[in-house]
């Protein structure tokens, strides 16, 4: 699972922001509504950026798993462990540095591979 920024949109400058590993919940954000989510990039916005990390800040403030895992022999444990909590810290923590990074014009894609 990974996260890269595109400066200005430039895929030669491509750069990896984000790598994660069965964390099935980020996942689910990433690829909401779609039929197929193995090998595909899915363009995402600063704004879909800053909402998974405002997602992932008020789940463990509130002690509340507002990010749903999902199943698959690829995901391993759907439980809301400490495994899942780890992942949230780090999405959160990883998102604010993106955030405060951004510049105007650059893109990010999220894509996995299973």
């Amino acid at each position: 699972m990974y996260l890269h920024r595109l400066p200005q949109g430039d895929r030669d400058q491509e750069q990896r922001v984000m790598y994660w590993r069965k964390a099935s919940a980020i996942h689910r954000y990433f690829t909401k509504d779609a039929k197929e989510d193995n090998c595909i990039d899915f363009p995402k916005t600063i704004e879909d950026i800053q909402a998974l990390r405002l997602l992932c800040i008020n789940s463990i403030e509130e002690k509340e798993p507002l990010l749903e895992t999902g199943s698959g022999f690829f995901w391993g444990s759907t439980e809301y462990d400490s495994y899942y909590w780890e992942d949230l810290q780090d999405t959160a923590d990883a998102m604010e540095a993106i955030i405060s990074e951004h510049q105007e014009g650059d893109t990010y894609e999220y894509s996995a591979w299973y």
